[in-house]
């Protein structure tokens, strides 16, 4: 899934997880572009995906 933080790209890998670390790092701009999936029937759809954060 691919992912863009103040602007930057920021592709997730198969763990899908994601986590920065540095407290000061300030984040102005999130935005996902989940992928289109299709399940057994032949539907298309997108990937479900869950966003974490702790405002301050």
């Amino acid at each position: 899934m691919l992912f863009c933080i103040n602007g930057e790209g920021i592709r997730i890998g198969p763990s899908g997880i994601y986590e920065i670390r540095n407290s000061n790092y300030k984040i102005h701009f999130l935005g996902a572009i989940p992928q289109i999936s299709i399940d057994s029937t032949g539907k298309k759809g997108y990937d479900s995906f869950i966003i974490d954060y702790q405002y301050d």
